[in-house]
């Protein structure tokens, strides 16, 4: 087993259950209070950094030192916690608070003991899955041993167990003899309903609903506490030595797998080479429009790439490589096919870039480009490890790449990208994909409003309803948002559509007790929830085209 690259060995007991209780009940608050009936925004970071912080506080009281190889996860969690209130795309928005929370819950785990850069594909995995278990199972002990801490405390137990009591008693009584006495006397009802209404009893379900939401938070926020600081379930990360199945494949068997494959890919790779890198003529002449053959195959291009590093990931952990010879063919065999794979990636982008060519982009098909080139990029650490012979640290180039992928969505800012590169479109070939367009999010507004200044009157007639249903949307959503949704992309689109209030004057969004709101497109009727669909009803899904 490979050793941690933390001295400290976990304990059982925290020093003091009360105050790990306490710093969690804090924490459950702030859930309440920073999420509880507000949209997404300014509130996640916030949260995130204060969870971190009060992890670090209490780790501080408890004197535990904090594992130096896993401090640095810290790093990815803000950022991308705080690229929540930044990017309003719904996939990057789902990927940053993912991500935050997977990388944090990596961080608690090996808050104490580290190993992550000595952890396998599988360890991620089992830590993950103790984790979760922990986090469920752990409370109970903790908060069994608060129990014992606070009945040692034998004044403490004397003064408030009869207080308890007393109230427990004295609570149905009460509320028996004031039903009786409301019903005696007209006056004294007025007044008990006076005094109840103060107490805003009516808002009672909202009270519990918070209540358990607080506890609960709690409730996993002691556990979250207990996994970093306890490590009451120790685990060592495995060795490259160790392997959940024998190596009983042979030197022979692998070779012929790889070698037929390889040369499956490389008549396919010389195919790309004749018609797809070649002249748009030669996949003319063997029947296919150049749409049809752009369109076909990027899928299934995907699936042979993640298919093909699962299997070498699988013989790598098989194949017995006993001699010098033996490795040198089986990881010979291994580049070869990684180049190979490397020409079909190029080939899975290219058949997406002749695609968008001829329809223009959307989400899915810029999901798909930055997924590939990571996908294939995947690859890179898979070599590294093979020829290293530390097959672990491929988990930690998987683990970077994963990190990238969400960085990189940022950065690219998908939803700007695809207005963008749309909107290049409408100048270079007259078409404008307006209905797509408006059901983007915030992000995009950047490059869609100045199509407006155009003065194109066909680009206002398709962009101006929807944009008038946007800026009646925003000035009933946005303004009325608490500091907790603050959100610089919202903010941003409210300064924008706020200045387009002339342009878009002909158009009037008028309110419907049953259908909902609606402008008039000429004398048609046009629903705002129908022209803003992804936008305002379902922001995890988007109408393709094409």
């Amino acid at each position: 087993m490979t050793q941690l690259d933390s001295p400290q060995s976990p304990t059982s007991e925290t020093s003091n259950p009360l105050r790990l209780i306490a710093v969690a009940l804090l924490l459950g608050w702030s859930v309440d209070y920073f999420f509880y009936d507000h949209a997404l925004g300014l509130s996640f970071p916030i949260f995130i950094a204060v969870g971190a912080l009060l992890m670090l506080g209490v780790a501080i009281a408890e004197r535990v030192r904090p594992a130096l190889g896993s401090l640095w996860l810290l790093i990815p969690i803000i950022v991308f916690a705080a690229l929540v209130a930044v990017r309003a795309e719904p996939l990057t928005t789902f990927v940053n608070v993912a991500s935050s929370l997977a990388l944090g819950l990596l961080w608690v785990r090996t808050f104490r003991l580290g190993g992550l850069f000595h952890f396998g594909l599988l360890d991620y995995a089992v830590n993950y899955v103790l984790a979760g278990i922990e986090t469920v199972i752990r409370p109970l002990s903790v908060l069994a041993s608060a129990s014992k801490q606070a009945s040692a405390r034998e004044n403490n137990r004397r003064m408030w167990m009869p207080i308890a009591r007393g109230l427990l008693l004295a609570t149905p009584i009460l509320c028996l003899f004031a039903i009786l006495l409301s019903a005696a006397d007209l006056v004294f009802a007025d007044r008990l309903r006076d005094v109840l209404e103060k107490l805003n009893l009516d808002n009672l379900p909202e009270l519990i609903e918070r209540s358990v939401l607080i506890l609960v938070s709690a409730y996993v926020a002691v556990g979250v506490f207990a996994v970093a600081l306890r490590n009451a379930i120790p685990y060592s990360p495995r060795g490259d030595g160790d392997s959940l199945v024998p190596r009983f494949l042979g030197g022979i068997e692998s070779g012929i797998v790889l070698g037929s494959i390889n040369l499956l890919f490389a008549a396919f790779v010389v195919i790309q080479f004749q018609y797809l890198f070649g002249s748009t003529a030669n996949i003319t002449e063997a029947g296919y429009t150049y749409s049809e053959y752009a369109r076909r195959g990027f899928g299934e291009l995907v699936l042979v790439v993640a298919i093909t590093l699962l299997i070498l990931l699988a013989l790598s952990a098989i194949v017995r490589r006993e001699t010098r010879a033996a490795a040198g063919v089986f990881n010979a065999l291994n580049v070869v096919m990684v180049g190979l794979v490397g020409v079909m990636v190029v080939s899975a982008l290219q058949r997406l870039l002749l695609y968008e060519a001829i329809f223009g982009f959307t989400r899915l098909r810029t999901y798909s480009h930055v997924a590939i080139i990571w996908l294939g990029l995947l690859f890179a650490p898979y070599l590294l490890a093979l020829l290293a012979g530390r097959m672990r640290w491929f988990a930690t180039g998987a683990l970077f790449v994963v990190i990238g992928f969400g960085l990189t969505l940022n950065a690219l800012n998908v939803d700007r990208f695809i207005a963008a590169r749309n909107v290049e479109y409408y100048k270079r070939n007259g078409t404008l994909h307006a209905r797509y367009l408006l059901t983007l999010s915030d992000d995009a507004l950047p490059e869609l409003l100045p199509l407006l200044d155009s003065g194109d009157p066909e680009v206002l007639e398709a962009l101006g309803p929807g944009l008038a249903c946007r800026i009646d949307y925003a000035s009933r959503e946005y303004q009325a948002r608490s500091w907790q949704s603050a959100h610089l992309a919202h903010q941003a689109a409210w300064d924008r559509l706020g200045q387009l209030g002339s342009s878009l004057s002909r158009w009037t969004v008028y309110k419907h007790p049953y259908d909902g709101d609606f402008v008039y497109v000429g004398e048609e009727r046009a629903l705002c929830a129908t022209l803003l669909q992804s936008f305002v009803l379902e922001p995890g899904l988007t109408s393709e085209y094409r």
